[in-house]
C-alpha cells in the first residue's frame, strides 16, 4: 500500500472527508470529492505516488435545511464530471471548468453513486435511499442520456 503524497501550496493542505474518486482517461488528473466540505478537489498526477497541489475545482451548491454532499464520481466522454449530491436528489453535471452543467434528477433522495452502462455506455446507472439513509431502502436507478456516453 502506497500513501500518496502531494505538494502543499497556499493555506488548505488537508483534505477533511474524502469520498468518491475518478481519474481522468488522461491518467494525469484525479478528483475527488470532498464530503465535508461539500465540494470537488482536483490533483494534477505528477508521477507514481505523487501528486500536484490540491485545488478547489467546484464548490457546490448548498441544499437549503438539508444536507447536501458530493459522493460519487463519473466522467462522460466530454470530460464533464458527474456527481452523486448526497441528500439532494440529484446528480450534478460540472464541466472540464467545473461550472455547473445541468442537474439531473437521480430518483434516490440520497444519492451514492453512480457509474455508465447499457448500448454505448449512454445509460447512467445511480445507487441511493429513497429518503434518509438511515431509514428508508436503497434501490438503483437508470437514466437513459441522450448524446452523452461514458469516456472509454
Amino acid at each position: 500500500m502506497v500513501l500518496l503524497e502531494f505538494k502543499k501550496r497556499g493555506h488548505e493542505t488537508r483534505m477533511r472527508v474524502p469520498n468518491g474518486l475518478v481519474i481522468h482517461t488522461t491518467g494525469k488528473i484525479l478528483y475527488v470529492a470532498e464530503t465535508v466540505p461539500n465540494r470537488i478537489l482536483q490533483f494534477s498526477i505528477l508521477a507514481a505516488g505523487r501528486l500536484g497541489p490540491m485545488r478547489v475545482f467546484a464548490p457546490l451548491p448548498p441544499r437549503e435545511g438539508h444536507e447536501a454532499a458530493p459522493d460519487g464520481l463519473a466522467l462522460d466522454g466530454k470530460g464533464n464530471l458527474y456527481v452523486a449530491h448526497l441528500g439532494t436528489g440529484h446528480v450534478l453535471v460540472l464541466d472540464r471548468r467545473g461550472k455547473l452543467k445541468r442537474t439531473l434528477p437521480a430518483g434516490n433522495y440520497d444519492v451514492s453513486n453512480l457509474a455508465f452502462g447499457g448500448t454505448g455506455q449512454s445509460q447512467l446507472f445511480i445507487t441511493g435511499s429513497t429518503g434518509h439513509r438511515s431509514k428508508t431502502e436503497g434501490r438503483v436507478f437508470r437514466l437513459d442520456l441522450k448524446g452523452v456516453r461514458r469516456r472509454l
